[in-house]
């Protein structure tokens, strides 16, 4: 090796910082960018392979480095909420099916453009804290599949004082859609 580095028109240090030059040409700013639940804050230095970590944040408020190809390849959170996520039982449940559907509507759906979700519900446990002793009333009452989400001012976003469980008849009863066309009350 040492024969052909003589030879070659390149010292090592040469080779070496244009390897370097070639890593900074292929960075990319990932400041600001979700992936999962972290996202990407400022460049944290480079592994001895030359890869860019990242301090990221996370969800559930914890920091933590990422090489930048990882990122929402193979890691998606700080890795210590995994375990606050999986202690509280509930993925399968219709109150954490509300809960993810809620996420996934203001998220995903252009007619909860202008709806945003409080800070303190984009974390389960806290969703779970403020809504979960009323939906065990209410479904008491109505039983659990005439039991739905429902905000009380439907130009207004998701939070405590705005949203109730309801009936589907109710919420039908409170969309924009219905202008004093209600659908009559059954007893109950």
């Amino acid at each position: 090796m040492l024969g052909l580095l003589k030879n070659s028109q390149m010292t090592l240090t040469q080779m070496s910082k244009t390897y370097r030059s070639d890593q900074m040409a292929r960075f990319k700013d990932l400041s600001g960018e979700r992936f999962g639940r972290l996202v990407a804050i400022k460049p944290a230095g480079q592994d001895l392979k030359g890869s860019y970590r990242w301090e990221c944040l996370c969800d559930c408020g914890e920091t933590t480095n990422v090489t930048g190809y990882n990122l929402g390849l193979n890691t998606n959170s700080c890795g210590k909420c995994l375990v606050l996520y999986q202690t509280h039982g509930d993925y399968k449940t219709r109150f954490y099916g509300a809960w993810s559907n809620m996420k996934k509507r203001v998220k995903n759906n252009l007619y909860y453009s202008n709806i945003s979700i409080c800070k303190e519900w984009n974390t389960y446990l806290n969703f779970k804290a403020d809504m979960h002793k009323t939906y065990l009333a209410h479904i008491d009452k109505y039983g659990e599949k005439e039991t739905t989400l429902d905000r009380l001012d439907n130009n207004k976003s998701y939070y405590k004082n705005n949203c109730r469980w309801a009936t589907w008849r109710q919420q039908l009863n409170n969309t924009r859609r219905v202008q004093g066309n209600l659908v009559e009350e059954q007893d109950m």
